[in-house]
């Protein structure tokens, strides 16, 4: 399969499309970390695709992305959601606010932004990202050796620098549910909305009597990857 817009040195023989209701089998995965993949350049023609070098047999495979794109549930009892990897951020607080709900991230791109490549991109100045390392959440990976997960901070190495082996994908993304516990994101940018954050802070308390019992601190854009304040979370035991 190809397309006419597509420059390459090597024609692509193999075209794959996910189902309704994608599978990602372990062989297919295997097949991915031999070949490398790497994303195209033009990214108005090749949003969709995964191209993958090819190997010595001058055969190329051209993955489909376009379909994992759908809110698969909304839970507003657990102020919840799942959503595919290829789901756009302007999506997500579409589904978020016919239920009622706030999804409470919102970029200059958000009509574009899919909420995997958000995180994969490692960016260190990543909203989304920030606020998942101070809910201590996990990323899913799907690789030949098969399923394992990370904690975000491990899967983030530095900027656009990410912790997938050859062959692996993003399968998803977990945090344990806030019993208890509150939470806020601020940021601070150059404009009043829409903005890349210049630092950020997500917060995370668990409140016990009026006290804070536990808290999680995460800062962004001020390191490599966004980091834990572990002495400031620490100080803040015990405070009203």
């Amino acid at each position: 399969a190809s397309h006419p817009k597509i420059k390459n040195d090597h024609a692509a023989r193999r075209a794959v499309l996910p189902h309704e209701r994608p599978v990602v089998a372990p062989g297919f995965l295997r097949r991915l970390a031999r070949h490398g993949g790497f994303v195209g350049l033009n990214v108005a023609v090749l949003k969709e695709f995964l191209f993958l070098r090819t190997d010595d047999s001058g055969q190329q495979i051209v993955l489909n992305l376009g379909r994992l794109n759908r809110v698969l549930a909304v839970d507003a009892a657990n102020l919840s959601m799942t959503v595919q990897a290829g789901c756009l951020l302007a999506d997500v607080q579409r589904a978020a606010n016919e239920a009622g709900l706030l999804f409470p991230l919102s970029l200059a791109s958000e009509g574009s932004c899919t909420i995997g490549g958000n995180l994969a991109n490692a960016s260190p100045a990543a909203d989304l990202t920030t606020a998942l390392y101070a809910l201590d959440a996990e990323v899913e990976l799907l690789g030949p050796a098969g399923p394992r997960r990370l904690p975000v901070g491990a899967f983030i190495r530095g900027p656009r620098a990410a912790a997938r082996e050859p062959g692996e994908i993003l399968t998803g993304v977990s945090f344990p549910r806030l019993e208890g516990a509150v939470s806020g994101y601020e940021k601070l940018g150059l404009r009043a909305a829409q903005a890349i954050a210049v630092v950020s802070l997500a917060v995370r308390l668990r409140l016990r009597d009026g006290a804070v019992e536990a808290a999680a601190l995460a800062l962004g854009s001020v390191a490599p990857t966004a980091i834990r304040a572990t002495a400031a979370a620490a100080a803040l035991a015990g405070r009203p």
